[in-house]
């Protein structure tokens, strides 16, 4: 019995170290998806009291947003025209990042979450990012795929 407990104990480490070198090399990418870039629409997501619908958006011509380092932002959606500067904010009761969009630079002032005039919580994962308005209740998005530059 004892005989029996040994090999499968060794088996299982043998087992163990040839999957381990047989493994592919870790590749190292950017810790922290960046809002910053070029985002172009491709979906819209919402309720219309049953469901939740998700509509392909046409991208010629692309609507997009641009967001930069130093919390510029530019778009060409209706409704986003105005909006000329962005901040990413902490929203404490739902604990989820906010994107506030202003038409006027904030500046460094502390910013009152639950008094911004465009909102959106954000979702970002890899290179697609969605935007869900905050006071949407069935959930309502934009959601954008970032835009690559070829050199």
């Amino acid at each position: 019995m004892k005989r029996s407990i040994v090999i499968i104990l060794l088996a299982s480490i043998f087992s163990i170290l040839a999957c381990e070198e047989k493994q592919e090399p870790t590749v190292v990418t950017e810790a922290e998806p960046s809002l910053e870039g070029n985002w172009i629409l491709y979906e819209r997501g919402y309720s219309p009291g049953a469901g939740y619908n998700i509509e392909k958006v046409n991208s010629n011509p692309p609507s997009r947003i641009t967001l930069t380092w130093d919390k510029d932002f530019s778009s060409n959606i209706n409704g986003l025209t105005q909006f000329k500067f962005y901040r990413v904010v902490l929203d404490p009761v739902y604990d989820r990042q906010v994107l506030a969009l202003y038409e006027d630079d904030p500046g460094n002032d502390e910013i009152d979450v639950n008094n911004l005039k465009q909102s959106y919580f954000i979702e970002l994962e890899e290179n697609k990012l969605k935007l869900y308005f905050r006071y949407c209740i069935e959930g309502c998005h934009l959601g954008f795929k970032k835009e690559i530059l070829n050199d």
